[in-house]
């Protein structure tokens, strides 16, 4: 139980420094610099 617990602390972790980066980003480059570098990869 607690090893299934660990995972999920990491995986919560891990998607909130994620959202953290993409939000610096989106505002040090504007929300459509963001939006074209996804369309056009």
């Amino acid at each position: 139980m607690s090893r299934c617990g660990e995972e999920l602390a990491i995986l919560g972790y891990a998607m909130d420094h994620a959202w953290e980066k993409g939000k610096r980003r989106l505002d040090a480059k504007g929300p459509n610099s963001v939006l074209e570098e996804q369309v056009l990869g």
